[in-house]
């Protein structure tokens, strides 16, 4: 009697080895794309803290002092308004803080700190 089925299919175990395959190939790469991305907001937010602190020379040359004040999200902020600075892109996760005075035997001195707005802990400061 003649057999009607065909051997074009896959079998049950290449199925099995693609599929290990791929989850192996898929253990290795999803790491290192969220490795990617959290390096990548990291530089988003030293970007940030550095336009702003440039910002901050830019206003001294105009006005002879440094601009106090901070700037958080979904909040209004006099430091963005009088510099006219927003972040981008650091998914509104941080906040941005200027403190200025007196460092030491500098008589003007100013601190850009950034911080997780859930966490208190400093997440990058320039100093200038």
């Amino acid at each position: 009697m003649k057999n009607n089925y065909s051997n074009s299919g896959f079998s049950l175990i290449e199925l099995m080895i693609t599929v290990a395959i791929l989850g192996f190939l898929a253990a290795i790469a999803v790491p290192s794309f969220f490795e990617y991305i959290e390096s990548a907001d990291d530089n988003t937010v030293a970007r940030n803290a550095t336009a702003l602190a440039t910002l901050e020379e830019i206003y001294y040359q105009e006005n002879d002092t440094y601009l106090a004040g901070s700037y958080s999200p979904g909040s209004a902020s006099a430091l963005s308004a009088a510099l006219e600075w927003t972040p981008h892109g650091d998914k509104d996760k941080y906040k941005y803080v200027v403190t200025a005075g007196t460092c030491g035997d500098i008589k003007r001195c100013y601190t850009v700190t950034v911080t997780l707005i859930d966490d208190t802990s400093v997440f990058f400061s320039i100093s200038g």
